[in-house]
């Protein structure tokens, strides 16, 4: 195990898309965070003075992490196409059959790739955090009183957004296991993250709400839904979090990711490679 996942991180280190795909998250998240960070800034120094000194220090306060929710969003889809690039180039290049004629067990290799599109998303949402806040210092965030500083529950947050985004990763490498075909993998994974998983579960609790009278948010039992959440509690406003909400947000992650995993996982071993 420990062979496999030192080759297979040596492949991703030397494969192009790995930097192509971290270049075009950080340009975005650097643009994102930069605009926001000079709006407020120039909005300070104006000469009408819409706030005083003791407004703006509360306005201000932790907002570059409410700023940092729009481009750490972006690491979700990123990180998954990373994943099915990863995955789906090994049978792209034959590459597979050569690792499964080595003796290496199917779940042993599957989770090696598993284990190593993690360790890269984990290096993703550090990098991006890093350029994010070296982006509002380029941009004049200094001049914002409290701007960096952080709540109570931000490092809950930083655990919370960790684990959805190895759930991202494992559905990514589920969709790869069924489909083998990197353009069809990410197209299904778009459809299904952003139809099948967003705006169908928006209209099914508007439609409850309305015609049964239910309170219910659907989207909040979802693992898209959780990442929001996740991102949310990084930033202001998210003082009240209850034990009720973690342990949703627990049990989303701990259903899909173990799904995800054994439906790949089994798959994997099925089919032919």
């Amino acid at each position: 195990m420990l062979r496999l996942l030192s080759v297979d991180f040596y492949k991703i280190l030397r494969a192009k898309f790995f930097y192509i795909t971290l270049a075009i998250l950080l340009g975005l998240a650097i643009l994102s965070v930069a605009t926001n960070t000079s709006i407020i800034v120039k909005a300070a120094d104006s000469p009408q003075g819409f706030l005083d000194a003791k407004e703006l220090a509360e306005f201000g306060r932790g907002l570059f992490w409410s700023h940092i929710y729009s481009s750490l969003s972006l690491l979700s889809t990123f990180v998954s196409i990373l994943a099915i690039l990863f995955f789906n180039t090994e049978f792209s290049y034959g590459t597979i059959k050569n690792i499964a004629t080595k003796g290496y067990r199917r779940e042993e290799i599957y989770l090696s790739k598993f284990f190593i599109s993690v360790l890269c998303a984990l290096f993703y949402f550090a990098l991006t955090v890093v350029v994010s806040f070296a982006a509002t210092l380029f941009a004049g965030g200094t001049k914002i009183p409290n701007y960096y500083e952080t709540g109570k529950n931000l490092y809950l947050g930083f655990c919370f957004v960790v684990l959805f985004l190895v759930v991202y990763v494992a559905i990514a490498l589920m969709l790869s296991s069924l489909v083998r075909k990197s353009g069809s993998a990410m197209a299904i994974f778009i459809v299904f993250d952003t139809v099948i998983l967003s705006i169908l579960p928006s209209m099914m609790t508007l439609f409850i709400k309305e015609h049964l009278k239910k309170d219910v948010d659907i989207m909040s039992y979802l693992h898209s839904g959780c990442f929001r959440d996740s991102l949310m509690l990084l930033g202001r406003g998210s003082e009240n979090t209850t034990s009720a909400v973690i342990a949703r947000l627990l049990c989303v992650a701990a259903v899909f990711l173990a799904v995800s995993l054994g439906i790949g996982i089994y798959n994997f071993k099925e089919k032919d490679i």
